[in-house]
């Protein structure tokens, strides 16, 4: 559980980093569930698999605009976080 709340939290360790927050979402919603859904989709034969290949291959500038964009909203995040107290 450590491991979590230092991931999630700022350089003080104890304010939530809203930026690791909402790119830890963007990034289970965005890189592991629709390519899950299509897993799925293809499994359960609901649809055909030329179908989704040709959505997917469609999709080929998605998965590094997606990281971009998570990587931005960290990055540009960091700056606004608290800073630990000077020892």
């Amino acid at each position: 559980m450590k491991f979590f709340s230092d991931m999630l939290t700022g350089a003080d360790n104890s304010s939530v980093a809203i930026g690791r927050v909402l790119g830890a979402l963007l990034f289970l919603n965005l890189l592991i569930c629709l390519p899950v859904t299509v897993a799925i989709a293809l499994w359960l034969k609901n649809t055909d698999a030329t179908g989704w290949f040709a959505f997917m291959t469609a999709l080929a500038v998605y998965v590094p605009a997606i990281c971009l964009s998570v990587g931005g909203l960290i990055g540009g995040t960091a700056f606004t976080e608290p800073k630990p107290p000077a020892p």
